[in-house]
């Protein structure tokens, strides 16, 4: 009886002692001290190599510090002895999100379907990878289902967001922005977006609108004021949208794509030396998309001659 009783005490010790290496590494993560964060797991490891608390903890240390196919082989490892750990599913899934491997995410989510299913957070990741490989329908599928655990997931909603512009969808895109402006009405991002979406459908009214809001907030954000320059620049003000190339090219002068844009405006004002000098300063080297080509647009030279 007395080796019973001595033995779970020690069982018993060596639990909290591993809870306590535990909770002291992540305490270090969270100060960025990373290298004794993992002497601490290591030595928890030694103790029980196959440890919940710190096969997921050095995974997530490995992922903090991007060393991320490190990371994959310690999450895998805690799989192999618990095929319901979450926390090891969603690190998987965030590393090979981060390596660009997106089928990968998709495929860890077929393998333990039994999980993924009813995590809303692990769904989102999985509509995210099928929204990043164009595959719209798959991922409104899990964006839904994510929906359907919890309404209220701002990631989600983002996500849809996000799925509905790039398969142009611009007025459901637009629906879902704007649940989550009001949630968050100093969201600059979502501001913006709400202001492209308006753009797209050439509502440029309203697209001024979350532009000038975004603007309010931060007078120089790089978004906003390209988007308030290209609302104008669409209705052909070209006066108009040169004062906010101007603005844009103040804090960022060698932006070639505002430097070619900012030429197009010119080019419809008429001012046509001002806007071949700027075409010609961004064509060295020319590696934008954006930048004409003289000759296919031969009229710029002629209305010079």
């Amino acid at each position: 009886m007395s080796e019973l009783k001595e033995e779970i005490e020690n069982s018993d010790q060596e639990f909290n002692k591993i809870k306590t290496l535990a909770k002291d590494a992540y305490r270090l993560i969270d100060q960025q001290r990373y290298e004794d964060a993992r002497l601490k797991f290591k030595e928890l490891l030694e103790i029980d190599p196959t440890n919940t608390y710190g096969l997921v903890g050095m995974g997530d240390l490995l992922y903090k510090t991007r060393q991320l196919e490190e990371a994959v082989y310690y999450y895998k490892l805690c799989l192999q002895n618990d095929t319901s750990n979450k926390f090891s599913i969603m690190g998987l899934m965030n590393c090979y999100r981060d390596m660009k491997q997106l089928a990968n995410v998709i495929n860890v989510a077929e393998e333990y379907r039994h999980i993924t299913m009813s995590d809303a957070s692990i769904l989102s990741r999985v509509a995210d990878a099928y929204r990043k490989l164009k595959n719209y329908k798959e991922s409104e599928v899990y964006y839904m289902a994510a929906l359907q655990i919890n309404p209220n997931d701002q990631y989600v909603i983002v996500g849809l967001g996000h799925l509905y512009f790039a398969s142009q969808r611009y007025h459901e895109a637009i629906k879902w922005w704007e649940k989550l402006v009001d949630i968050q009405p100093s969201n600059i991002k979502i501001l913006t977006e709400i202001g492209n979406s308006y753009r797209k459908i050439k509502d440029y009214n309203k697209a001024l609108e979350f532009y000038e809001k975004a603007r309010s907030i931060d007078p120089k954000n790089f978004f906003a004021l390209y988007g308030l320059a290209e609302c104008y620049r669409g209705q052909r003000l070209y006066k108009e949208s040169i004062v906010y190339w101007e603005k844009i090219l103040s804090f960022d002068p060698h932006n070639k794509l505002i430097i070619a844009r900012y030429a197009e405006s010119l080019r419809g004002m008429g001012e046509y030396d001002k806007a071949i000098e700027c075409f010609t300063k961004s064509l060295k080297p020319r590696d934008d998309k954006f930048y004409p080509n003289f000759k296919e647009e031969p009229y710029i030279y002629n209305k010079l001659n």
